[in-house]
């Protein structure tokens, strides 16, 4: 993120673009720095990150702004580093010195402070007792909703957190757990005893960990084991919404799938994620095509395999990194020119890093 250059931007003062927007916010501050200010850096560290300018004035009717300037600008800068460590302003701070520049236009001192998104596992940033995110060209006071969502991005990831005792062996369906021993078996991933009962194969796999907390060393089962493995009315009495939905379109612009294979659906009373996975897959797979394709030099040439590999690796990807205390479930629409995966929560690092496959924070290991 960059700091604007008004020189390009504008000749006389006035512009009307770039406006205001999800990361972007104009303020005047001509002798003090308002307390909105410190909202929009909360905002913007808890979503995307922003770049806020003091000393621009927005004309509504107008939709312009124009550069009023800063005239207190050394108890403003002084303010701003203040407040920055105050724990009753901020709850910690996220400017760095390199993050404010002091510029001057026609006359004018302008301030631009840079807010960068803070890390997952730091969120949420407060400002004066509440967290704040950005939508639009706004901020909002967040939900409880997404209060919640930063708590549970900063725990235990669900394959560590563990469930009470009384969820059990029994809430996880034996059928699955049968079926995955052959996979692995097959695979020759993990060397499973046949003499192992499933109780003591769900511990070797960690889908029951030890309470190291406490003194009984008992195991107990994991949010990961659960979802996985799991009954879905067991699921649901953890993740209320728990919800996994495939639909096949016999066109692009049909309105009514042709086949469905949704969570606590009477054809599929017992769902979870490992016989969502392998029904939708089989499904995937039969709807790609294989069309005729005839290459320059007049060989038979073919995206099918291809196709197929990317569907499979998008369909692990969103299950795998699915915020499963959402307020909505996991939706894969397949049509004839398309798939669409779709999941809950946000990734846990820059659209910027992600491209760059720089960093990577797995949400569920």
């Amino acid at each position: 993120m960059d700091f604007l250059n008004f020189k390009a931007i504008t000749q006389t003062g006035n512009f009307k673009t770039p406006s205001e927007n999800e990361n972007i916010e104009y303020k005047e501050a001509s002798w003090k720095l308002p307390k909105s200010f410190w909202e929009t850096v909360s905002s913007f560290a808890n979503t995307l990150g922003g770049i806020i300018v003091l000393g621009i004035a927005e004309d509504k009717s107008k939709h312009e702004f124009s550069i009023t300037g800063v005239d207190n600008v050394e108890d403003i800068e002084t303010q701003i580093f203040n407040d920055n460590n105050n724990i009753s302003c901020l709850n910690r701070p996220v400017i760095q010195n390199n993050d404010v520049q002091i510029s001057v236009f026609q006359n004018k001192t302008i301030i631009q402070v840079i807010i960068h998104p803070e890390p997952f596992n730091t969120r949420p940033i407060t400002a004066f007792g509440k967290a704040y995110i950005r939508t639009g060209d706004g901020d909002r006071v967040t939900t409880k909703e997404q209060l919640k969502y930063f708590t549970v991005e900063s725990q235990n990831e669900i394959d560590t957190h563990l469930l009470p005792s009384t969820y059990t062996i029994e809430d996880l369906d034996a059928e699955n757990i049968k079926e995955y021993r052959k996979i692995i078996d097959k695979k020759g991933i993990i060397s499973t005893n046949s003499q192992l009962s499933d109780q003591e194969f769900l511990y070797s796999i960690c889908v029951f960990r030890k309470d190291r907390l406490s003194n009984s060393n008992e195991y107990h089962l994991t949010d990961g084991g659960l979802l996985f493995f799991g009954k879905y009315i067991s699921i649901t009495d953890r993740f209320p919404r728990f919800q996994l939905d495939y639909q096949q379109y016999n066109s692009d612009n049909s309105t009514n799938w042709n086949d469905r294979v949704s969570a606590g659906d009477m054809n599929y009373p017992t769902l979870n994620i490992f016989s969502f996975y392998n029904l939708v897959l089989t499904k995937i797979e039969a709807n790609v095509p294989d069309p005729f394709i005839q290459g320059s030099d007049l060989s038979r040439t073919s995206y099918h395999n291809d196709l197929i590999i990317a569907a499979k690796e998008a369909l692990v990807n969103c299950l795998m990194h699915s915020y499963y205390d959402g307020m909505v479930g996991v939706k894969i629409v397949d049509r004839p020119s398309y798939f669409e995966f779709t999941n809950p929560g946000t990734m846990r690092v820059s659209k910027e890093s992600f491209l760059r496959g720089q960093y990577s924070s797995i949400r569920n290991t």
